[in-house]
């Protein structure tokens, strides 16, 4: 469209021109992030367009706020795929913050703060926002403008009602990409900043209480938003321990709800995954985090025996229920979910070492561990392509697990491994086979192998 190509045009008529172009053009390629529009298609015309002309973007943005959702949901894909496509996303961020900082100040002003009482388009203007985060996170430290509309965000978020998802999900994923993607002094003002705000905290509670209660079922709360909080939490856990922030308000936590979760919540790999992320950081803790009250109901009824008193606020039942359960996602064959299991399993074993080592040997050498190693090692698919598998022999081997291992198992891991070729595996595959291969060479002398 020849109209974009002079700016006092485009200032003057261009939100009214866009609207009619959106009107009469199919832009769902927009939407498959892997489809790439044909060069004659009209979608393609409006990404020349944006590259000729960056304030095209400054309308698009506009018209995501102000707009009905119909057409503010077609803007705002048209963006979100410029974004994903930008060779220079530096540059196409820093035109389009000032003017989403200016919109949520605008909101902030109008609404009190109170997302209930705003149109809809906010949560559509967040979604962008956690886009642009995702985006830039990695290549540049949080700046002035950034910790602002992290403030606004901040506290909006804190007065959303609970089922408030569709502003809660990109809210969660700004806060958890602020805290992944900033070092240093900038990550601690952004674990002061949330930490800080009660109604956050207070919130994130409320939806785990919600997401395990009898009365309010999941199909109320998104698997995608329950495994936000459970991400979040747990990186918050991990930071403030980093930077010993002051902390406001605790969050509670029932560890007898959690393990019900892992053991019957099996339909949704990505939340066991993120379950098991924040067992590992919690674990790794000791439990000891000064931003949770962990409280187990089925340590407390009656006086612990021994063996749960040296565990707690663990009791032996839960953690072998754990380690088998750990066990069984090693062979679930999603990437996530072996990853994050493996995780877990490590810092249980740290714990237990660290906790009750007499404890940490029964739980070792149960006869499924042995079944399950015979199983993958005799397996049909070569198990060292299996990074939990390899963590899990390698933790086996650490702790001498004799009656796990045996040299006959040794020998063919050995041979297995001479015949890989390092093109072949995965960065985390080769990782846990080197760590695997270290650790033979410490136990030789307790699994002797030729």
């Amino acid at each position: 469209m020849f109209f974009f190509h002079y700016p006092e045009l485009t200032d003057k008529f261009g939100h009214f021109v866009l609207k009619c172009w959106f009107a009469h053009v199919d832009i769902s390629c927009f939407e498959d992030e892997n489809l790439v529009p044909n060069l004659q298609s009209d979608a393609n015309c409006m990404m020349n367009i944006i590259q000729g002309n960056p304030n095209v973007l400054l309308i698009l943005l506009d018209m995501v706020h102000i707009e009905e959702m119909e057409l503010a949901y077609k803007a705002l894909v048209t963006l979100k795929f410029f974004l994903r496509s930008s060779s220079n996303i530096v540059l196409t961020s820093d035109l389009l913050r000032p003017l989403l900082l200016q919109i949520l100040q605008k909101f902030t002003i109008e609404n009190n703060a109170q997302p209930s009482k705003g149109n809809k388009n906010l949560s559509l203007v967040l979604d962008l926002l956690s886009l642009i985060q995702i985006k830039i996170g990695h290549l540049e430290e949080m700046g002035s403008i950034d910790f602002k509309l992290l403030y606004h965000v901040n506290n909006l978020a804190g007065k959303c009602k609970a089922l408030s998802t569709e502003l809660l999900q990109p809210a969660l994923n700004i806060f958890y990409c602020s805290l992944k993607q900033t070092s240093g002094y900038n990550r601690n003002r952004v674990v002061s900043m949330l930490l800080s705000n009660s109604s956050l905290m207070e919130l994130l509670e409320k939806i785990l209480e919600l997401s395990w209660s009898e009365q309010c079922t999941l199909e109320r709360f998104p698997d995608d938003l329950v495994s936000s909080v459970w991400l979040l939490i747990g990186s918050l856990v991990q930071s403030q321990t980093n930077c010993k922030s002051e902390v406001h308000r605790t969050i509670s936590l029932k560890l007898n709800k959690v393990f019900h979760f892992i053991s019957f919540k099996k339909d949704s790999l990505t939340l066991q995954g993120c379950i098991l992320h924040f067992l590992k950081i919690v674990l790794r803790n000791k439990f000891t985090s000064p931003l949770l009250t962990i409280t187990n109901p089925n340590t407390r009824n009656h006086p612990l025996q021994d063996q749960d008193a040296s565990l707690y606020p663990l009791s032996y039942k839960q953690v072998l229920l754990l380690f088998i359960h750990l066990q069984n996602f090693l062979v679930q064959g999603d990437d996530f979910l072996v990853y994050a299991a493996t995780g877990c399993l490590e810092a249980m074993v740290e714990y237990l070492h660290i906790k009750d080592q007499v404890t940490l040997c029964h739980v070792m050498s149960q006869p499924w561990s042995r079944f399950l190693f015979f199983t993958m090692v005799n397996s049909t698919h070569n198990c060292l392509f299996n990074s939990g598998f390899l963590r899990l022999s390698a933790l086996f081997l650490k702790y001498h697990c004799k009656n796990i291992v045996f040299e006959a198992d040794m020998k063919r891991f050995l041979q297995m491994a001479a015949e890989l070729k390092s093109e072949e595996l995965s960065s985390n595959t080769a990782e846990a086979l080197i760590l695997f291969l270290k650790q033979v060479e410490l136990c030789s002398d307790v699994l002797p192998y030729e």
